[in-house]
């Protein structure tokens, strides 16, 4: 059995400074029942994302916590680094989703895998206090990882990572443009090289690293 856990390391000069399971306090925490029992796989929950909550003051965001993504029960959540503990957890309308991040007024943004019409991938806005999906765009294929970044501008910034490309997309669902990775694979170049993130550099940082 694969048991996750949240590892602090010193960037400086690579010591570990703390460990901590994420599986062990989920299963003594109030969401429990998110994990089968037994657990249905040997890789229980496969987290695949860890968030660092900046200023935020709305329950259960806060600053500090990390918000994280457990693929195989299909669970977002918020856990306290300080205590070990989770402090909320919560199934919804996605599956096998991938990057969650925090958005103002409570809102989650993420890259939902196989929850969307006839179980494709979507970009998702989900509202935590009712529970109401903000706003979508789907029609995306891929199993597996699989990015949505806000931009700025309000654009969504979507990563197909098995399809193998990327694109903005603008409030009403529009391509602004995209990215296909031209890299192949296989005998007939029926394979596509993974493209698992997509990310926008703000000018200034581009302009540091002239």
């Amino acid at each position: 059995m694969l048991e996750d856990f949240v590892t602090e390391i010193d960037l400086v000069t690579g010591e570990v400074r703390g460990r901590l399971s994420l599986l062990r306090p989920l299963l003594e925490s109030a969401w429990q029942e998110v994990v089968p029992r037994p657990p249905t796989q040997r890789d229980v929950l496969q987290n695949n994302t860890i968030n660092v909550l900046g200023e935020v003051a709305v329950s259960p965001f806060e600053s500090g916590h990390l918000l994280l993504s457990m693929r195989e029960v299909d669970t977002v959540g918020v856990f306290d680094l300080e205590t070990g503990s989770w402090v909320w957890a919560q199934r919804g309308p996605w599956r096998r989703q991938h990057e969650p991040v925090y958005r103002p007024g409570g809102r989650i943004l993420l890259f939902d895998n196989q929850g969307g019409a006839g179980r494709m991938a979507r970009a998702l806005l989900w509202d935590v206090a009712d529970g109401r999906v903000e706003r979508e765009v789907g029609g995306f294929v891929s199993l597996e990882a699989g990015a949505v970044a806000a931009l700025p501008n309000g654009n969504w910034l979507v990563t197909v990572s098995e399809s193998g490309y990327a694109v903005e997309l603008d409030p009403r669902g529009d391509r602004v443009w995209e990215f296909r990775s031209p890299h192949r694979a296989g005998r007939d170049g029926e394979l596509v090289a993974t493209l698992f993130e997509v990310v926008r550099l703000s000018p200034s940082l581009l302009a540091e690293l002239r």
